[in-house]
């Protein structure tokens, strides 16, 4: 079941999953995020972002790119798929992706100062970037989801990420400046 969720004080408007919880709620978001999370780990981020100078068809890529160094992902692999069907938000260029980065959790150092290896995960990373040039903006909506293992990666994409992508709609514009 989804509820149609207002992000940035109903500016924006997209369908998230009802039982999945507002992350601010929890701890503090930055101003320019939006985001909800699973009891599973599953984290959706809606993102305004400047935007970048990159081409249409390679934003999804840079973006994913981008979000692998800041994870500090060891190995990542990152696939371009075709926008589904049914997007609301017109006069913008689509691109979206599939792609599954290697990442280290936790610490290298315990409290003692000891080292301690690092537990890596594999996190499936779902991503549609919305490149709105009237207001020199890229809209970004991600879902990112621990996987136990590659057999696990859902490579056309989440119900979750089909439904937020294709409900996503902006009521105010006055929100980009």
């Amino acid at each position: 079941m989804y509820t149609n969720r207002p992000l940035y004080g109903g500016a924006i408007t997209c369908d998230i999953k009802t039982d999945w919880k507002d992350v601010s709620d929890i701890r503090q978001v930055p101003d320019h995020q939006e985001c909800y999370q699973e009891i599973d780990g599953a984290v959706l981020v809606v993102e305004i972002l400047e935007r970048q100078k990159v081409s249409d068809a390679g934003a999804a890529a840079f973006f994913f790119k981008d979000l692998a160094e800041s994870n500090g992902s060891t190995e990542n692999k990152f696939e371009p798929k075709d926008i589904p069907a049914g997007t609301n938000l017109m006069n913008c260029s689509l691109c979206a992706g599939v792609g599954i980065q290697k990442v280290a959790m936790g610490k290298d150092h315990d409290m003692a100062g000891n080292p301690r290896q690092q537990e890596v995960r594999l996190v499936q990373v779902e991503m549609c970037v919305f490149r709105l040039a009237n207001v020199g903006t890229d809209l970004l909506v991600t879902i990112s989801k621990p996987i136990s293992d590659l057999s696990n990666k859902n490579s056309s994409g989440s119900e979750p990420f089909h439904k937020a992508i294709s409900s996503l709609q902006v009521r105010n514009w006055g929100l980009f400046g």
